[in-house]
């Protein structure tokens, strides 16, 4: 967990004021995270 938030403060301090490209990024993320997640409890 902390490597994860660690990993998006470097991306937030990588894009800077870019707000509109870090949200489509974190969705993005957000939306892969998610259907691997999905996937995973599939498999059970």
């Amino acid at each position: 967990m902390k490597v994860c938030f660690n990993f998006f403060i470097k991306l937030a301090k990588n894009i800077g004021d870019e707000k509109f490209t870090f949200n489509l990024r974190f969705r993005h993320l957000y939306n892969v995270y998610s259907s691997k997640a999905e996937s995973y409890e599939a498999r059970d």
